[in-house]
């Protein structure tokens, strides 16, 4: 069983609450709690860790295949921000000015980003053609 004596406020009268629905906790707050039970249940990361990771793509939201970050330290998947770009007048999806020259690869992030794909196959913010894509662009053999 889990003490209930460190978290009042989050914990229902009686401790009734089952392991089974941890309550949500913001960044900065009890992360690695919520961490180990995902670990042990073997769920998939949610939107928020993979959003604190820079995982996902500033316009589709889903897991990039092809990192390009911008100036301001955003990242874009490549496809979907050059398709983004030319229908905006080269405007972010924040509304600054953005080019394609301004993106730059970043290799450290696909590379994070493929072994997060490896651990978590089945996530739901993979694209369905994630292995596709990187197989086309040469990036997985």
């Amino acid at each position: 069983t889990q003490p209930v004596q460190n978290k009042p406020s989050q914990q229902p009268e009686g401790g009734a609450k089952s392991s089974q629905s941890p309550p949500r906790q913001g960044p900065g707050n009890n992360d690695n709690t919520n961490a180990n039970i995902n670990a042990d249940e073997g769920m998939n990361p949610t939107l928020e860790e993979c959003e604190r990771q820079q995982l996902l793509c500033g316009v589709s939201h889903m897991i990039m295949v092809r990192p390009m970050k911008a100036p301001n330290g955003k990242y874009y998947d490549y496809q979907n921000i050059m398709v983004y770009l030319g229908h905006s007048n080269s405007k972010a999806p924040d509304g600054s000015p953005l080019e394609m020259k301004d993106l730059k690869p970043d290799v450290e992030k696909a590379d994070q980003i493929q072994i997060f794909a490896m651990d978590h196959p089945n996530h739901p913010l993979i694209p369905k053609d994630y292995n596709e894509q990187l197989t086309r662009l040469g990036l997985q053999g």
